[in-house]
């Protein structure tokens, strides 16, 4: 089941982004997922709408997203955070929490649905293209010279 996080979600949150994460703390640049602290979850889930994915009322994975764009435009819901915990990976749960956010693109009449993907994660990136997501860019984090991330895309019809 797929069901939008409430402020009281703040603790499974942070256990999810935590869990799913944690094997990549050995990634340079490590992610920033594993910065988030109690606070800055708090605060993200204020301004961003987030989706907890549940087996058996336990929660398995997350998702967050909010509108992005140039110059506030709001053609675009940029997604971010995805997170399934190891042990329940393979079984389609990131599908249907990006199908979640998508959905929510579709409500609020959004024209699109984007993310940042590390170029070292080749898994997600094929699972990004699997849901029909296409690259359209790249970027660098500080102090790289090389491109460390995919822009990714999916046009809402």
């Amino acid at each position: 089941m797929i069901r939008l996080a409430t402020p009281d979600d703040v603790s499974v949150l942070l256990g999810l982004i935590h869990g799913s994460f944690g094997q990549y703390a050995a990634i340079m640049p490590q992610p920033s997922s594993l910065r988030e602290t109690f606070e800055s979850v708090t605060e993200r889930l204020a301004r961003q709408t987030a989706f907890v994915a549940e087996v058996s009322a336990v929660p398995v994975g997350c998702v967050f997203c909010y509108p992005k764009g140039p110059d506030g435009e709001p053609g675009e819901l940029y997604f971010g955070r995805l997170a399934v915990l190891p042990s329940h990976r393979r079984q389609g749960i990131a599908g249907r929490l990006v199908g979640a956010v998508e959905q929510l693109g579709h409500v609020h009449g959004y024209q699109r649905v984007t993310l940042g993907v590390r170029i070292a994660f080749e898994g997600n990136v094929r699972l990004f293209h699997s849901l029909g997501y296409e690259i359209y860019g790249h970027g660098t984090h500080a102090g790289f010279e090389e491109p460390t991330w995919f822009k990714m895309m999916k046009v809402l019809g």
